[in-house]
């Protein structure tokens, strides 16, 4: 179901690709960069996006709600979800 931590991150990010507005999706996505300012994902990107990780990982996003808010980058995106896949497994 949740695979090795390479495909997790090349999956995340390919859900992100998906998520991003048409002007971002041919940039090159470094982990340092800013959802909002580099990205330029709204609001409603940035929900798009959650649902479809849930979907994806099979997660409960309410595990996901309480941390939405300290995401700001494609690391912080990826290192929780990570976090939150790896409680899934562990459950």
């Amino acid at each position: 179901m949740f695979g090795s931590t390479p495909k997790i991150e090349t999956t995340i990010l390919k859900l992100l690709r998906e998520a991003l507005p048409a002007r971002s999706a041919k940039m090159d996505i470094l982990p340092e960069m800013s959802l909002q300012k580099d990205l330029a994902m709204d609001s409603l990107a940035l929900v798009a996006f959650a649902v479809r990780l849930g979907e994806e990982f099979e997660i409960d996003l309410m595990q996901f709600a309480d941390r939405i808010g300290d995401t700001r980058t494609v690391n912080d995106v990826i290192v929780t979800a990570k976090h939150i896949i790896e409680q899934t497994k562990a459950a």
